[in-house]
């Protein structure tokens, strides 16, 4: 196996461990949030979302920097589908956030 490939497998581990703290954050949080009056409630949720982003933005980070000693070509292509699953993963976890305190 050559180092973009192992490159690439280590950023799908880090994509789902990214999916497994988030889950765990919206869980914890909606729980906490749905326990409190309603402006208690919308400043948590807000905290929950500023998570998740700078979550993803170090997620991010990490996957470009760990991915330095790589072609230009594949670092670029690799980070920018990683860039859109931290997206897709930002906007699933919102909405769920956003459902789950039932406000």
């Amino acid at each position: 196996m050559n180092a973009a490939t192992r490159w690439l497998r280590w950023a799908l581990g880090l994509l789902a461990a990214m999916c497994l703290i988030d889950i765990a954050t919206c869980t914890i949080g909606v729980g906490l949030a749905n326990a409190r009056p309603v402006r208690e409630a919308g400043a948590l949720v807000m905290m929950m979302l500023g998570t998740y982003l700078l979550l993803g933005l170090a997620a991010t980070a990490l996957f470009w920097r760990r991915g330095r000693a790589q072609d230009a070509g594949i670092r670029t292509v690799g980070t920018i589908a990683f860039l859109i699953a931290q997206g897709l993963l930002f906007a699933f976890m919102s909405l769920a956030t956003l459902l789950g305190t039932h406000r």
